[in-house]
């Protein structure tokens, strides 16, 4: 008796929306901050794939084509967090980030580094979620558990509860470390 032939149907994969992904914007006297960010983010399980923030080496643009490569990602962010200190409102690229975003209507949540004074603010970033980095703790816990749910619904993910905890905890102690410029 011959053997029979199984023949496999044709799959078909679905079309994917593009991954979304974190984008965190800063200057040169914030990138200690923006660190920190990241690694709370690391803590809530995202990948480095899934952010982008251009000093901190996983998840930095290439040496070649670099603008190119950050125009490109800025197409499939899903959520924008910028951290602000006071040469911020000076900085052309920091300025150019933002109202990008800001004429995309993508989602801004700013930190606000000590001595940051967004009343007086030209790009307008206190008109979103801001996180100051200096004020209560328990308010600065709320802000971080607010984020961690933005992060979620931006990029489809769902934040463990007990890795939330962990990671405000720890993201408190770096900042609490950080001595940021104003």
């Amino acid at each position: 008796m011959p053997a029979k032939t199984v023949r496999k149907p044709k799959v078909t994969i679905p079309m994917v929306e593009q991954m979304q992904i974190v984008y965190i914007s800063h200057t040169a006297s914030t990138a200690k901050a923006a660190e920190a960010i990241v690694d709370f983010l690391v803590r809530l399980g995202l990948r480095w794939d899934e952010m982008v923030c251009s000093s901190i080496p996983p998840v930095a643009p290439p040496e070649e084509n670099a603008q190119e490569w950050l125009d490109e990602k800025k197409e499939t962010t899903g959520l924008v967090l910028a951290v602000a200190s006071e040469d911020s409102k000076t900085s052309a690229d920091f300025k150019c980030e933002i109202q990008h975003f800001q004429v995309e209507t993508k989602p801004i949540v700013s930190f606000f580094v000590p001595g940051y004074d967004f009343r007086d603010d030209p790009i307008g970033l206190g008109r979103y979620l801001g996180i100051k980095l200096d004020g209560d703790k328990n308010r600065l816990h709320y802000a971080l558990a607010e984020l961690a749910a933005l992060v979620g619904k931006a990029l489809d993910k769902e934040i463990n509860p007990v890795e939330l905890l962990w990671a405000i905890e720890r993201f408190i102690e770096d900042i609490e470390k950080l001595k940021m410029p104003a």
